[in-house]
């Protein structure tokens, strides 16, 4: 049975919030500070080993042997 059709007794309203994300970072880009935010920056590293470094490990691989 779906909530809607009960009785208004007998049922509860949720309400729920959610930041607005956009809308935030939007005010820090126009220089307004919003209150209970901070900005952080990160830094992320990413390491990849492209089709020249595999062969070039490989090939190291075999000159030791």
């Amino acid at each position: 049975m779906d909530a809607e059709d009960l009785p208004a007794e007998f049922r509860k309203k949720k309400f729920t919030y959610a930041a607005d994300k956009k809308a935030i970072i939007a005010a820090w880009k126009r220089g307004v500070p919003v209150d209970g935010t901070h900005i952080e920056r990160r830094r992320r590293v990413i390491y990849a080993l492209t089709a020249t470094a595999i062969q070039d490990f490989k090939n190291s691989l075999l000159a030791e042997q």
